[in-house]
């Protein structure tokens, strides 16, 4: 389990001991006919399985347990505008934050500080056109018992700052 931070320190609860390889898939993704994800389209939750939209939760807030987190925040750069409903891969990625994937068949920089795509304006308005996210896998509260271990990919605006009232980020949390 290389690569991997155990947020229980080695001590996983019993419940979830028989889903650490559904917490490896869950934090990794790329399998046939998809892992279950939690996604926040438009500001809302909604669970996906099997690639399908399966229930959408229009509460601003969702209870999770997190299970695992991706060891480093990571950056993905898309080249062209977002068009919904088509899925492509990413021209660049970085699982550090760091340098570009060793995959990566384009690469805009030899490193993330200097890519003219982690620049603010690179992307729509002020933003960067190199998008930080974490990837955690989770599982909702009070359906532990179903096992379903969802992938939860973060955007940078939950994932820094500050927070307030009671609310943070998960790096401050």
């Amino acid at each position: 389990m290389a690569n991997e931070v155990s947020l229980f320190e080695g001590k996983l609860p019993k419940f979830l001991k028989n889903y650490e390889s559904e917490t490896t898939k869950a934090l990794a993704g790329g399998t046939t006919g998809g892992v279950p994800r939690i996604s926040i389209k438009g500001g809302v939750f909604r669970e996906i399985i099997g690639g399908k939209e399966a229930r959408v939760n229009e509460d601003r807030s969702m209870n999770i347990i997190i299970v695992k987190s991706a060891p480093k925040v990571s950056r993905t750069y898309y080249e062209g505008t977002y068009q919904e409903g088509t899925v492509t891969a990413p021209t660049c990625w970085s699982a550090d934050s760091e340098r570009p994937d060793p995959s990566v068949k384009t690469p805009q920089a030899d490193a993330c500080v200097r890519c003219p795509m982690n620049v603010r304006g690179s992307g729509q308005g002020e933003t960067r056109a190199c998008r930080f996210s974490q990837r955690l896998a989770v599982m909702l509260e009070g359906s532990t018992e179903q096992g379903i271990v969802y992938q939860l990919t973060l955007p940078a605006t939950s994932i820094f700052g500050e927070g307030d009232k009671g609310r943070f980020p998960l790096q401050k949390y």
